[in-house]
């Protein structure tokens, strides 16, 4: 793989709890987000296998369909599709185990069957955008879109397409005591879903940024903060603005450790907005295109797993 290819991101959308895709409509939340309605959104969509469609599907049916929107022109109908997602689908799959224990139940809607398999949700959004590549699901829990990103990434670099659909998604199951069967949260987290894609090519003209790197660092024993600092020191340009976005495993304190090992870095929370999933990440770099910037800014994305492996996201948004 040749390191000094840059991948550019030509294009984002992200999808909150609360329907929101452009920044004006985003809300902090007050406390656990509900599932977003998404009907009117899906409407625009046709094809009768859409009108039992399960709530995970939709989510990045609808933010992936918005970044290719928001590209403004003729894309690669041949481009890969890279969909990240912790838990996959739950609503529809809790609500097929109910049907199946039930003993008075005679049939179980065979669009239960087809809506718990995990990577339907990609099999529509290459069906719906027309995508005529490769098509993958990754499920690496808190790191699913980080390691989604990553292969999209290598992908490109290495020439095996020309242009790369990679994102994350997630939704939320109440009650909240159930939801914290498959995903531990703390006390303060605020439940939430959502979904966040990046449109990527090799080509800069009319990019809005470009992924600097995706790195891995192993299980840190507190060491982490000097490893990501290390590591940005060669991402940054001489006196570049850099914007620290934590994930929902990392805490205040060792954030605030790593901001003052990073000149000219800043703290944004941007869970406020999206609440706490396996695939928030996605939500939060896509976001980072929502606003328009006088100077480039480099944003870095830090997040851990349980097993306390960190992955750090670099881009760099450009001026616009």
């Amino acid at each position: 793989m040749n390191e000094a290819i840059k991948i550019y991101i030509h294009s984002a959308a992200a999808l909150g709890p609360q329907g929101d895709l452009r920044a004006e409509e985003r809300k902090a939340l007050a406390g656990d987000a509900v599932a977003a309605d998404l009907s009117e959104k899906m409407s625009h969509f046709k094809g009768p296998e859409l009108r039992r469609i399960a709530h995970f599907s939709e989510l990045p049916i609808v933010a992936s369909s918005e970044a290719l929107n928001r590209l403004g022109r003729d894309w690669q109908k041949s481009s890969a599709l890279y969909l990240g997602t912790g838990l996959g689908e739950s609503q529809g799959t809790i609500g097929l185990f109910k049907e199946i224990m039930e003993e008075q139940k005679e049939f179980v809607s065979p669009y239960g069957f087809v809506n718990s398999v995990n990577n339907t949700a990609a099999f529509f959004i290459a069906k719906i955008l027309g995508i005529e590549s490769s098509n993958i699901t990754i499920s690496q829990e808190e790191l699913s879109f980080e390691w989604a990103l990553k292969l999209a990434v290598n992908d490109l670099k290495n020439g095996l397409c020309k242009g790369a659909l990679a994102g994350g998604a997630d939704e939320l199951c109440h009650p909240r005591s159930n939801h914290e069967k498959r995903i531990k949260l703390r006390p303060k987290d605020h439940m939430g879903e959502g979904s966040g894609w990046l449109y990527l090519e090799k080509e800069k003209e009319g990019a809005l940024g470009e992924v600097v790197d995706v790195v891995t660092f192993p299980p840190s024993q507190g060491q982490w903060q000097e490893w990501v600092a290390r590591a940005v020191n060669p991402w940054a340009g001489e006196n570049e603005a850099i914007v620290i976005l934590p994930g929902f495993r990392m805490d205040e304190e060792e954030v605030k450790k790593l901001a003052t090992l990073i000149p000219h870095s800043a703290v944004e929370n941007y869970l406020q907005y999206c609440g706490s999933f396996h695939t928030a990440a996605a939500f939060g770099v896509a976001s980072i295109f929502d606003k328009k910037n006088d100077k480039e800014m480099l944003y870095i994305h830090i997040n851990r797993d349980a097993s306390d492996r960190i992955m750090a996201v670099s881009v760099r948004s450009y001026s616009r």
